[in-house]
């Protein structure tokens, strides 16, 4: 993790590709440059491939056939993205750069979205802020190590989400309907 916010011209400088494997061969079917792919998810073969950019802070919609974009999805919360899975028939996205996790169905409006905020918890270092639920985090920059979760993989979990944080080297559980977290493993190196 880095003590500082990435420089937004290295920002502007990172590329990225989405690949078609044959893992049998061991080779590329096809490509297609797209802005910081960081996860992604097939949830409906007969629909788009969800790709999750982490510094464009959006879902993409990918055709399967030819890997064009074909639109992009955003929420408020949305920085520093690293995985989408499917869930309950949406997305369920963990937002590593506010310390978050939302669950939102494309063709709804982001209001509709259900979105997780980790509690107050001690930073790796000093930070001067926590995450504002009521702002938008797009197109903001944070430096990973003032997050003090670092969630960076979620999957649906009875009510809410399990989710792995990387600074603490725990997973828990995030509730949805109440909020509460529960720790259900500790001690594990930075998942």
């Amino acid at each position: 993790g880095a003590p500082d916010p990435v420089p937004e011209a290295l920002v502007g400088q990172m590329g990225g590709r989405l690949l078609a494997v044959d893992l049998s061969r061991g080779v590329v079917l096809g490509e297609r440059p797209l802005p910081t792919p960081s996860g992604l998810c097939w949830p409906d073969p007969a629909g788009p491939i969800w790709v999750a950019s982490m510094w464009g802070d959006t879902l993409l919609a990918v055709d399967p056939e030819t890997g064009r974009p074909l639109r992009a999805v955003s929420h408020p919360a949305f920085n520093d993205l690293h995985t989408v899975v499917p869930s309950g028939g949406g997305l369920l996205v963990t937002c590593s750069g506010v310390d978050a996790v939302v669950e939102l169905h494309p063709d709804e409006g982001p209001e509709r979205a259900w979105v997780g905020w980790a509690p107050p918890w001690p930073t790796p270092i000093p930070s001067p802020e926590r995450a504002d639920p009521q702002a938008d985090h797009r197109g903001r920059r944070y430096a990973t190590l003032a997050r003090a979760l670092h969630l960076n993989s979620a999957l649906p979990w009875g009510d809410g989400a399990l989710v792995s944080s990387f600074h603490t080297g725990e997973l828990l559980a995030l509730g949805r309907d109440d909020g509460a977290v529960t720790r259900l493993r500790a001690g594990l190196d930075h998942p």
